[in-house]
This record gives structure tokens, C-alpha cells and sequence, in this order.
């Protein structure tokens, strides 16, 4: 494979990856600042290389956004907003970063301490690895590049999601579904970094103190790992759960009629259980809110919205199924609620089940 091969391939994988996710526009990032400080290139080729990634990485999403603005007039679906982060928000980041490093049932307290510990003494382990001194003899060496790559794109990762809350999103929590990448990266970094330390001469109580931390950390994981496993045995998980598996008001839409249309706050669980289509109740809030005074100003499309659902109610004898657990698990903060929808439609309740109910037109 050549060089042209192995410098696009890159571009190819960090390009598909912003297709799939926006955050994957930090691998762009990742790629195009690795070039810029890390080869060892004049300057003027380093910067053509670094800046040909980033566009080259960038013009798929381009494309997206450009083929969203012909069709729908917007690009994203958001208007966007400054809104700097909440402490809320602060607060769950760090409990995230404290989970990961020690899980329940040991005290946040105790997990955010030894966080704390961990992320000061992770930093001066790689100062003590990159320091100036050892450049000649250890920085030149290929293998501490991907440590090098590692940290830039933690610091990608991280200025993306920062970019997305303070200028896309009011209500984003960094919990660890959205911070997965800086877990894997960051997991790899320290291994990285605590092995070429480890080689060093240290003190005998040192080595212990590392080895006592290690066994701590993967025992973190092996008792999460068994709960989350055993949970999901029992329990099962999202809409293969045994909430969905077992839910009565899915059992009672399987026998309407299939020529009748459905409202749901569920469409997915409707479909993934039934294999049947359904229209998602009309938004009452804008869920793509920017700022947090717009999560409670009603959109200027609902009423119209309602009278829409109203009308199809009418003509194809459709119902609304209206499942109790959706909205509150799921997130659906900008949905009305059922009350609401039964008052506003004038619908009575056909049928009334442990976990949902089913609606109907007089």
C-alpha cells in the first residue's frame, strides 16, 4: 500500500464517520492537527497536508448539510444559539468521569477523589515520559506517536461536544453515551503511558500503590460488568425489554384493524413490536431547542398540528395509544401529554391498561 493510499484512507473513515455522527467531525480534527504537530515534514507541506484532511474529511457532511438546506431550508434542524453550559451539566460530566474510574457502590465522594488522584497523576506521568530531556532518545521513537494522537483527539472530542452544548443543544448531559470516545481513547492513553513508566526504575511502595490501584480499577468493572450483564439478562434492554415484550397495550394494538392509522408517543416501540407503522403525536415544544427559555414556548405549528391528527382520527377511525413509561424514559419532554391530547381532541379512553391507554373519537 502506498503512501497517497494510506494518507486517504483516513480521510475516508474519519468522512463516513461525520455522516454517521457529528461528533465525528473531531476525528477530521484529530487527523488534520496530527499532521500539522506531529510529522515530521517541512511547514509548508505539513500545512497543505493537515488542511487538505480537514477539507476533504469535511465535504461529505457539506454535501449533507447543503442537500438539508435545498429541501427543508435548514440544515441541521436547529437554529443556532449561544447557551453556556449549566452547573447541572458541570456536575453530571464529572460524576460521569468519577464513574468511570470507580462505580457503585463506592461514595461519589470517594470516586471523585480518586479522580482527582488519577488525572493529576496521569499528567505528571506524561511529563515525566515526554519530558524535554528524553526527546532524543524516546520522542523520536514511532511508537509514542499514538499516545501523541490519542491526547489531540480527547482534546477534539472534547472542544466538539463543548461546540455542540454551548452552541446546538440546551438539554445535552455528558453522561457516557456521549463521552464514550474520550473513555476509549483516554483508557488507551493511560495504559500506554503507565506501561512506559512502569519500565522505569521505581520505588518498591510506588509499584505497589500502582498495582493496588490496578486491581481496584478492574474489579470497578468486573462487578459492573456482572450487574449490567445480569440486568440485562433479566430485564432485557430498550425496546427488547421486558417492559416492551411484556407490555399489555402492545398486546391490545396487535389486534386493531390494520386499516386504522396510529398516534403514538412511540412510534419505534409500536413498530419494533409489531411491525406496524404509527404517526408520533405532534410536538408541543421545539426538541431542538438551543436556548433553555425556548423549551417552554409552545411551537407555533401545534395547534395546527392537533387539528391535523384530529381530522385523521376522524376519517380512518384511528386511535392513540399513549404508553405511560415513553415519555418520561425516554426523554420525550416535548410531547403532550395524554390528558391534554384527550382534552384538546375531545377523546375518551377505549381501553385502559397497566401501562398505557388506548384513545378513541366519540
Amino acid at each position: 500500500m502506498n503512501s497517497q493510499s494510506l494518507f486517504f484512507l483516513p480521510i475516508l473513515g474519519a468522512a463516513l464517520a461525520c455522516l454517521d455522527r457529528y461528533v465525528g467531525v473531531s476525528l477530521v480534527l484529530t487527523g488534520s492537527f496530527s499532521i500539522l504537530f506531529l510529522s515530521q515534514n517541512p511547514a509548508a507541506e505539513r500545512l497543505k497536508k493537515s488542511f487538505l484532511f480537514a477539507v476533504l474529511g469535511i465535504l461529505p457532511l457539506a454535501l449533507w448539510f447543503f442537500r438539508n438546506f435545498l429541501s427543508a431550508q435548514t440544515v441541521v434542524d436547529r437554529t443556532p444559539g449561544f447557551h453556556f453550559p449549566e452547573a447541572y451539566q458541570f456536575q453530571a460530566g464529572w460524576e460521569t468521569l468519577a464513574r468511570w474510574i470507580l462505580s457503585e457502590p463506592v461514595p461519589m465522594k470517594i470516586a471523585g477523589i480518586a479522580t482527582l488522584f488519577v488525572l493529576i497523576f496521569t499528567l505528571w506521568v506524561s511529563f515525566v515520559i515526554f519530558k524535554r530531556k528524553e526527546e532524543k532518545t524516546v520522542l523520536s521513537s514511532p511508537g509514542l506517536l499514538f499516545p501523541k494522537v490519542l491526547l489531540i483527539f480527547i482534546f477534539c472530542y472534547a472542544a466538539t461536544f463543548l461546540g455542540y452544548v454551548l452552541f446546538l443543544s440546551v438539554n445535552v448531559l455528558p453522561v457516557s453515551r456521549h463521552l464514550s470516545g474520550i473513555f476509549v481513547a483516554g483508557l488507551l492513553y493511560g495504559l500506554f503511558i503507565f506501561y512506559e513508566y512502569w519500565k522505569r526504575p521505581l520505588p518498591k511502595l510506588l509499584r505497589q500503590t500502582l498495582v493496588l490501584f490496578a486491581v481496584l480499577f478492574c474489579l470497578s468493572y468486573l462487578t459492573r460488568g456482572i450487574k449490567w450483564s445480569m440486568d440485562l439478562y433479566r430485564d432485557g434492554l430498550q425496546f427488547s425489554s421486558r417492559y416492551w415484550k411484556l407490555s399489555e397495550t402492545i398486546q391490545a394494538a396487535k389486534n386493531l384493524p390494520k386499516d386504522r392509522l396510529l398516534y403514538t408517543n412511540s412510534p419505534e416501540g409500536i413498530y419494533f413490536q409489531i411491525g406496524r407503522p404509527a404517526y408520533l403525536v405532534p410536538k408541543k415544544y421545539d426538541r431542538s431547542a438551543v436556548r433553555k427559555s425556548e423549551t417552554t414556548e409552545i411551537r407555533k405549528d401545534y395547534s395546527e398540528k392537533l387539528s391535523e391528527m384530529a381530522k385523521i382520527l376522524k376519517e380512518t377511525d384511528g386511535r392513540l395509544i399513549y404508553f405511560d413509561l415513553e415519555s418520561k424514559e425516554m426523554g420525550r419532554w416535548f410531547l403532550p401529554g395524554p390528558g391534554e391530547l384527550a382534552e384538546k381532541l375531545s377523546l375518551v379512553i377505549e381501553e385502559e391498561f397497566s401501562d398505557g391507554k388506548i384513545y378513541r373519537l366519540p
